[in-house]
């Protein structure tokens, strides 16, 4: 992850970048968010899913890279707001956030 995002650091001022990210408190246990058999399948079987974030870590891990928080939203909010518009008919589970950020 850090090394994504020490070579998006390069780029452009103005540039636009939007990811998503598994919440810590998913990958912790704690908030399995009603996604308890995808819990068990990537975190706890297959381990595939090791790194999180909860939101309030979102600004300072993109201000290390020279970028800056312009909106989250969870699966709702992001499917109405990027997907729906261009016809994508994708469940997306609200246990991902979706982060909108500029470089700065």
């Amino acid at each position: 992850m850090r090394a994504t995002f020490s070579a998006l650091a390069e780029a452009p001022t103005g540039s636009e970048l939007i990811f998503s990210y598994i919440r810590q408190d998913f990958l912790d246990g704690t908030n399995l968010q009603g996604c308890a058999a995808t819990y068990r399948r990537f975190v706890a079987r297959q381990r595939l899913w090791t790194f999180g974030l909860h939101p309030d870590q979102v600004p300072a891990l993109l201000a290390d890279y020279g970028w800056y928080d312009v909106e989250q939203a969870g699966g709702p909010e992001y499917t109405a707001s990027y997907l729906d518009p261009i016809g994508r008919d994708v469940r997306v589970p609200d246990l991902e956030r979706c982060v909108a950020a500029r470089k700065s």
